[in-house]
């Protein structure tokens, strides 16, 4: 989850600093010839950050001369606008792209909501009594068939009467007799869904399939919905010349086909007519000259050059249909400021992040951008060490211990380390295993693999206990240290190693260190170099001659010079051979 960083921004200071202040001048890197714009080109408007995969932060759009709460993280880019006056206004059309939707099947219609159920109703009952009144006397209810201006009823001799002439057939000769009451509704109705709900989105219905009575019908929407009408007409019970409906059994199910995916597409810029082609005052977006640079000066705290690059950038169509519904402040042919941050800091702790800067004409020292500057706090994102199960520290991230416990990291399975940690202890880790040919090259013998821990941050408490995958038992585990000597790993192969937490069984190096280093496997071990020692052939000792020396008037004194320059040589071959005893071959 990303942290809160506030960022200000100011214009029209006066930094007191000229161009050449400024630690870094950035090219534009551009190769055309533009005049400075007439009135002059200035930072405007409003900020927008994008983060490191081109998303847009929207909490995270800044006015000049605002304070806003907005998401920074490493690799995120700062867009800062210029504006000027007179500036054409383009624009482009975008069709938005669909994504690719899978066919659903068997959706269950909800009969409530497409169908209308058949009320009409009849009632036969046998007169058990004729002194009784009204609906009494009758060996079954007739209330509901028998209740208003619109029933009508069947004597057993198939006399049909209306409501109120009931008295005129309770007879005593119609006693144990049946009658028929008939109360006459309407006919069951089929309205065939076209859309149904799928995920939150509305989705067109390809078939439907629905049974009526048993009777099953299948096909499109509106054709079903034609044929089960029909076939409701057909249910209509008659009874002499008044109908009445049954109700009818009903279930039914809806369909909807795969629909292909599409990119969104979006037309080369135009220049935009509704706003008279040319604004008063805008974005700017003329050409870059080349004679034009950034001037920038970062003033971060705690860890320097977070800044991986600033850059004079003109946005395309793409960037308009990427970001245009999230902020006015893109446009086509639009020039921005572009802050790149380093997509990675390895940083624990909590950092401000500053930098001032201008855009200025290197050939008229009057032609200058208002200077601003941006400054906020950066919070690291941590992980959360888990002490139940194994952390997964595939790719690169910070750690963090909320209470204290063991915990293993399993990296992609090459490596493990087990140790305990203590809660607050943060740390970056990362693992590359990447052929090193350069190192590879300065051995003796051959490199099998490497295994190089970014330690940044990544010295724990406690000692605990490293797994360097292997299945080679005849490999020789070294150390490469900061000054590129190889120092030998007492390691032990053990077969077998259970990975605590988990059901996992691997076979490696074993080894004890509290900070994760730079290692190789070797196919054997390291030799040391010998000291060579030159061979020197004999000379043939020079005849001696008996001449007796000239006599002086004062013989020079015996000082041992050639002494001492023969012991001078002889320590130093000495030093040289044990020099040559002890170090490794590279």
């Amino acid at each position: 989850m990303k942290k809160v960083l506030s960022v200000a921004m100011a214009s029209a200071m006066v930094l007191g600093m000229g161009a050449n202040a400024f630690a870094i001048q950035y090219s534009t890197g551009s190769n055309d010839k533009a005049a400075w714009p007439k009135g002059g080109l200035q930072f405007d408007g409003s900020l927008f950050v994008t983060d490191k995969n081109g998303d847009i932060i929207t909490q995270a759009t800044t006015e000049i001369n605002n304070n806003e709460a907005v998401d920074f993280q490493p690799g995120d880019v700062i867009w800062m606008p210029l504006y000027a006056e007179d500036q054409l206004v383009w624009t482009a059309t975008v069709t938005p792209g669909k994504e690719e939707q899978m066919a659903v099947d068997s959706i269950k219609i909800v009969a409530d909501d497409y169908f209308t159920d058949a009320s009409g109703v009849v009632i036969k009952a046998k007169l058990t009594d004729s002194t009784k009144d009204g609906t009494e006397g009758w060996d079954t209810d007739i209330e509901a068939a028998w209740n208003d201006s619109d029933c009508v009823a069947y004597s057993p001799a198939g006399v049909e009467f209306g409501w109120g002439s009931l008295p005129n057939y309770k007879s005593k000769e119609n006693e144990g007799k049946v009658f028929t009451f008939v109360k006459k509704g309407v006919q069951a109705k089929f309205t065939a869904p076209r859309e149904v709900e799928v995920n939150g989105t509305n989705r067109t219905i390809s078939t439907i399939r629905v049974t009526v009575n048993g009777r099953t019908f299948s096909g499109k929407p509106e054709t079903v919905e034609v044929k089960v009408n029909d076939y409701l007409k057909t249910v209509t019970a008659k009874e002499k010349n008044t109908e009445y409906f049954k109700s009818v059994s009903f279930e039914g199910v809806a369909n909807v086909e795969k629909v292909n995916g599409t990119d969104t597409t979006v037309k080369k810029p135009h220049v935009n007519n509704t706003d008279g082609v040319v604004t008063a005052y805008g974005h700017y977006t003329g050409k870059i000259d080349k004679n034009w640079s950034i001037n920038l000066i970062e003033k971060s705290t705690g860890v320097a050059d977070l800044i991986e690059k600033a850059e004079l950038y003109k946005a395309t169509a793409t960037d308009y249909a990427s970001y245009s519904k999230y902020t006015d402040e893109i446009m086509p042919k639009a020039v921005y400021l572009k802050i790149t941050l380093k997509k990675e800091w390895k940083t624990v702790s909590n950092e401000t992040l500053k930098y001032y800067v201008y855009i200025a004409n290197n050939k008229n020292n009057g032609d200058k951008t208002n200077e601003v500057w941006v400054s906020g706090k950066y919070a690291p994102t941590y992980r959360t060490v888990d002490f139940t199960w194994t952390n997964n520290a595939n790719e690169a991230g910070l750690w963090k211990a909320e209470e204290n416990g063991v915990a293993v990291f399993d990296f992609a399975d090459k490596a493990f380390f087990t140790v305990k940690m203590y809660k607050g202890e943060t740390m970056y880790l990362d693992l590359s295993t990447a052929y090193d040919k350069v190192v590879a090259g300065e051995m003796d013998v051959e490199a099998d693999s490497f295994y190089k821990f970014d330690n940044t941050n990544a010295s724990f408490a406690r000692t605990g206990e490293l797994v360097i995958v292997s299945d080679d038992d005849t490999l020789v585990p070294y150390e490469i240290d900061e000054d590129g000597n190889f120092v030998a790993v007492d390691a032990e192969y053990v077969k077998d190693y259970a990975i605590a937490h988990t059901n996992s069984k691997v076979n490696g190096f074993v080894f004890k260190t509290n900070q994760l280093g730079n290692y190789v496997l070797a196919t054997e071990e390291l030799g040391e170099e010998e000291a060579e020692v030159e061979e020197t052939e004999e000379e043939a000792p020079a005849p001696v001659v008996d001449e007796k020396p000239a006599e002086t008037a004062k013989p020079n004194p015996n000082t041992g010079a050639e002494d001492f320059v023969g012991l001078a040589v002889s320590l130093a071959v000495v030093s040289v051979a044990a020099a040559g005893a002890l170090a490794l071959k590279k």
